[in-house]
């Protein structure tokens, strides 16, 4: 298998919560977005959220800490 990279649902909702925050995004819809894109998988938004959390910690991207406001909304109303 090399040179095969498997992409994780988590690392697709990353993405689209770092895309979300640079546009600006807020409100219902963005976290709507993002609940589709998980299929309501509390794990691949937890994981996605400890990625950004690293990106933040690093310092390099902007979008970090809006992405990780908006995956805080979609834990909300996700069920534990």
């Amino acid at each position: 298998m090399r040179g095969v990279f498997l992409v994780t649902t988590a690392d697709t909702v990353t993405e689209q919560a770092l895309t979300l925050a640079a546009t600006g995004s807020e409100g219902e819809g963005p976290v709507q977005q993002l609940l589709q894109t998980a299929d309501n998988r509390r794990v691949a938004v937890v994981k996605a959220r400890q990625n950004v959390l690293a990106i933040r910690d690093e310092g390099s991207d902007d979008r970090a800490e809006g992405a990780v406001v908006l995956l805080d909304a979609v834990l909300d109303q996700m069920p534990i």
